[in-house]
């Protein structure tokens, strides 16, 4: 059992994470990396769609799906899939 396998870290990404539109912090790919390698699950939630958020997968490798369209939609990048969230009123 990892230290941190029950826990799931999800953060915003314009602004947050994607530091002024224009890179990730190197040390935000490092800690993002040593949570995942103690077992944590890191995402994003984002407001942008699927396409617009194609190349954070590029960056981070991803342990669990992202979640975009301003909270709507759970994509998973390798493997192809959505998964829509349904709420009821």
């Amino acid at each position: 059992m990892k230290p941190l396998e029950n826990y799931l870290l999800v953060s915003d990404l314009d602004g947050t994470l994607y530091k002024n539109q224009n890179f990730i912090p190197k040390e935000n790919l490092e800690a993002i990396k040593k949570f995942e390698s103690l077992g944590g699950k890191f995402t994003i939630c984002t407001g942008r769609g699927i396409n617009t958020t194609e190349f954070i997968s590029e960056a981070i490798e991803f342990n669990c799906p992202l979640i975009v369209n301003g909270g709507h939609t759970f994509y998973d990048f390798y493997k192809e899939k959505i998964k829509k969230l349904k709420v009821d009123n």
